[in-house]
């Protein structure tokens, strides 16, 4: 996962397809929408967010781990969270 900044307000996030597939099936964030998609490979997708957008997403993300039974897309998508935290701390976001 990776965060770089884009414009003053806006940022790219490129996730796995494994990432996209966790977040679709399991969350009801629509933040991901095609629109935002600026790049495509066979095997990630690089979208193009605001810092908002981002923890909005975090927040789907994290009431879905805290609130599914199955303990592997729980390990996922909490792993996803911290992910995407940890790439926001690194550029001083928060």
């Amino acid at each position: 996962m990776r965060i770089t900044r884009f414009k003053e307000n806006k940022f790219f996030l490129r996730l796995t397809n494994k990432n996209i597939a966790d977040i679709t099936q399991h969350t009801f964030s629509d933040e991901l929408s095609i629109d935002k998609v600026v790049s495509k490979t066979l095997t990630s997708s690089t979208f193009e967010l605001t810092l908002s957008e981002m923890e909005i997403l975090q927040g789907h993300i994290a009431f879905s781990a805290n609130h599914t039974s199955n303990k592997a897309v729980e390990k996922r998508l909490d792993n996803l969270f911290f992910k995407i935290d940890a790439a926001i701390r690194c550029l001083g976001l928060h």
